[in-house]
């Protein structure tokens, strides 16, 4: 999925996009720091996207944008695929996908197998 949503940035603009993943401690994420795969990533004047599947509190989505605080971007905003409206943190997505008004009880699967891809509310 993530390299489809690649393809069409490309596509529609002149940006060459790097695939980069941030790895949060969901059980301790103040007592770890989200942790980049590439952090060649972290130049002055870069545009970032941080794309994630739930938007729930808001708790991952906070600590995955960290690693980038430090650096002078030209733009940093946020993608979620689906966002639950249960804000927990001052965190808000700039592009959504789809927007569910769901219980705390319940839970989304986000699917993204070539074979079977689907938004999923337990």
């Amino acid at each position: 999925m993530l390299s489809a949503l690649a393809t069409a940035i490309e596509a529609l603009s002149p940006i060459k996009v790097k695939l980069v993943s941030v790895q949060v401690d969901k059980q301790s994420p103040v007592g770890k720091r989200a942790e980049l795969s590439d952090e060649s990533v972290l130049q002055d004047g870069a545009l970032i996207l941080v794309v994630d599947d739930v938007l729930n509190s808001g708790r991952t989505l906070i600590h995955a944008l960290e690693p980038f605080l430090g650096t002078q971007l030209k733009a940093l905003q946020t993608v979620v695929l689906v966002d639950r409206n249960h804000p927990s943190y001052p965190v808000k997505a700039d592009y959504v996908g789809l927007s569910m008004a769901t219980t705390l009880s319940e839970h989304i699967d986000v699917v993204l197998d070539e074979a079977n891809e689907g938004v999923y509310l337990n």
